[in-house]
């Protein structure tokens, strides 16, 4: 009972010398607030002396292993420009000691990039996370000469972003923000630059002229005109009504429907509606 937890709440942060002692949840209400254990931790059971009553009891410990499996997913790699800067796999690790340095990490992740023919400036990785636990405000370059230990990579190796981009820009937007705000939608409530306009303003350009690390040279002139077109039909606003439902519709080739009347007065859209469809 004491590994009992709530596995939609972020795991536990655990000290690299001080086993975490577990003790059992005394109800199912305090089960649902008790965080999870990290993933690659070890879990032992101890028999410990009872007050000195010449009683014993199991005891459950967590604790960190001398030698852990560090896995990165593939949306922790910022290392380039559209999908050619994104790994296909996740990253995995093997037999990270509390002592393995980071530049040790970085030279493993080198290697394992340049066989996925992910080309990089491999003087420029770097692994960066918040200066401040979860605050990802304040990300910032671990040194490569830290340890795993002293950048507590095992409780929070879900922080790390490994980039080859400075770190901080305009108006103080550090990396994980600009990750955030790309990663928004184009709606009207976010942030981010709308999607519309942005290919609006791009196919407005001069075609000719684009280089080849935006990748935009690689769409031919008749791809640009379809995707203009599509563009065309994203941006129609719904401004036909029907005289029967009242619904504000999008307009379509056939816009007029056949149905049994005698005039307007026999659609009970129009009956309820007239003043607001004249005035539209």
């Amino acid at each position: 009972r004491a590994l009992q937890c709530n596995m939609d709440l972020p795991p536990r942060q655990l000290d690299y010398d001080t086993p975490l002692h577990l003790e059992e949840p005394a109800t199912l209400e305090e089960c649902e607030t008790r965080r999870p254990l990290p993933v690659h931790c070890i879990v032992n059971f101890e028999v410990h002396e009872d007050n000195g009553q010449n009683k014993f009891k199991m005891v459950t410990v967590a604790s960190i292993p001398e030698v852990w499996a560090m896995t990165l997913p593939r949306s922790s790699f910022i290392v380039g420009y559209g999908p050619r800067g994104l790994p296909p796999y996740d990253y995995s690790l093997k037999n990270v000691a509390r002592t393995t340095p980071v530049s040790a990490i970085l030279e493993d992740i080198n290697v394992w990039l340049a066989q996925l023919n992910v080309n990089i400036d491999s003087t420029q990785l770097q692994l960066a996370m918040p200066s401040i636990p979860d605050d990802f405000e304040t990300m910032m370059r671990v040194p490569p000469s830290a340890t795993a230990e002293e950048a507590d990579l095992f409780n929070r190796y879900n922080e790390v972003v490994i980039t080859t981009f400075p770190l901080g820009g305009l108006d103080g937007a550090d990396l994980r923000r600009r990750i955030g705000f790309a990663s928004q939608g184009a709606g009207g409530r976010t942030r981010n630059v709308s999607h519309n306009d942005t290919l609006n303003n791009i196919l407005a350009c001069d075609h000719s002229k684009h280089t080849r690390s935006s990748l935009l040279d690689e769409i031919s002139p008749r791809q640009w005109k379809t995707l203009r077109t599509h563009l065309e039909k994203v941006e129609q606003q719904p401004d036909a009504i029907c005289h029967n439902c009242g619904m504000l519709c999008y307009p379509c080739e056939s816009t007029k429907i056949k149905i049994k009347c005698d005039g307007h007065e026999d659609l009970r859209a129009w009956r309820v509606f007239s003043p607001m469809i004249q005035n539209y």
